[in-house]
């Protein structure tokens, strides 16, 4: 139980740290903002389900998400500074 709540509030935290870099990036257009926040939700919903089964894969898995979701945003910028 008690690592349970541990795991819960490094999601949480990992959480704002996503939502802090999406903020540094105002020229993202808020159709790929949602987009980004549903795929947000989608994995954590994942991860719920494997939290007391795998717990070094979910730590894996989180700073897979983080790594995805830096290039998606370099994408983007990229994207809008050629346009």
């Amino acid at each position: 139980m008690q690592q349970q709540q541990k795991q819960q509030k490094q999601q949480q935290q990992q959480q704002q740290q996503q939502q802090q870099q999406q903020q540094q990036q105002h020229r993202q257009t808020l159709e790929v903002f949602q987009q980004q926040q549903q795929q947000q939700q989608q994995q954590q919903q994942h991860h719920h389900h494997h939290q007391q089964h795998h717990h070094h894969q979910q730590q894996q898995q989180q700073q897979q998400q983080q790594q995805q979701q830096q290039q998606q945003q370099q994408e983007i910028t990229f994207v809008e500074y050629i346009g």
